[in-house]
């Protein structure tokens, strides 16, 4: 959840640094609305999600030194409601979407939205990717050896696509008889803890980023010694951010151009660094290739 939330706060941003020339010319006063589409966020999280966008945009608004467009009507919705979600884009009610490849591809809104952008947790791939991993005494050595095994998964906003990954893989490499025989179970540690969690022997196996991994084994080489990777996921895109398809192709332009320009200024460089993030990348369709792969490797599994 949050990770999503930070990146629609980026649009927001992005928005207010670099305001549309052509909404302030209008005179009729024109609403831009932002979405989130968090079908599975706690209803107590509501309220302070959207006081959250709201103080965030404040603040924006405080030291850049803009103004909401002046004749525009700016505001954030999070939607639960697949129903609501799909009509208030098929209507063009909402211009701006933060949502999931899997809920994209799902809901099949090729159609409607444009992938626009997508943040990262590493400098150098817009991707994200997947390992998990064991101790090296455990004796496995391919996902063949996990039956009656616990896979620790993290519980984040990309719980959904690692699930779906593990269980195509098990799938096709155990049989629907035994792929149920590995316990996959979500998990409220960070990622480091759960590396160590399976350094120490304290649980079976863990699924974590890639990149996380790596930077753990650089930091104390001991860590790659007695770890194991035995299987990686594919290229994935998870949250990203989409518009409307005949959303302004020079706004689309200047927020994408001044995002890529962010890590080039010190004020850019502060803006990432309270999204807790490192990079922001441009999305076409082509980086969707994997993620689509595995999407229609699930859906022939269970249709």
């Amino acid at each position: 959840m949050k990770r999503g939330i930070k990146l629609l706060f980026l649009l927001f941003v992005l928005v207010l640094l670099n305001p549309l020339k052509e909404l302030t010319a209008q005179t009729i006063p024109m609403r831009v609305r932002f979405g989130y589409y968090a079908y599975n966020l706690e209803g107590k999280y509501y309220s302070s999600a959207l006081s959250s966008m709201k103080s965030w945009i404040e603040s924006i608004q405080m030291h850049s030194g803009h103004k909401l467009f002046a004749n525009s009507i700016v505001d954030a919705k999070i939607y639960s409601s697949e129903n609501d979600l799909y009509s208030e884009i098929y209507n063009k009610t909402v211009q701006v979407m933060n949502l999931t490849s899997w809920d994209y591809l799902r809901l099949n809104l090729k159609e409607y939205l444009t992938p626009l952008l997508v943040s990262s947790l590493m400098p150098d791939s817009k991707f994200e990717k997947y390992c998990l991993i064991v101790h090296s005494d455990s004796g496995i050595h391919d996902l063949n050896g996990l039956s009656s095994f616990v896979v620790e998964i993290p519980k984040t906003n990309s719980s959904k696509l690692i699930r779906s990954w593990l269980t195509v893989e098990l799938i096709e490499i155990l049989g629907r008889n035994k792929y149920g025989s590995v316990h996959l179970e979500d998990t409220s540690r960070d990622e480091n803890q759960s590396i160590l969690s399976v350094f120490f022997k304290k649980n079976d196996a863990a699924v974590v980023r890639e990149g996380a991994y790596l930077i753990a084994g650089e930091l104390n080489p001991q860590i790659r010694k007695k770890t194991s990777v035995i299987a990686s996921s594919p290229n994935l895109i998870n949250y990203f951010l989409a518009v409307q398809n005949d959303m302004n192709r020079q706004y689309c332009k200047e927020v994408t151009d001044e995002s890529l320009n962010l890590p080039l200024t010190i004020e850019g460089k502060q803006i990432l660094s309270l999204m807790k993030t490192e990079k922001i990348y441009e999305l076409n369709e082509d980086d969707f290739h994997d993620t689509e792969k595995l999407f229609n490797r699930f859906n022939k599994l269970f249709k």
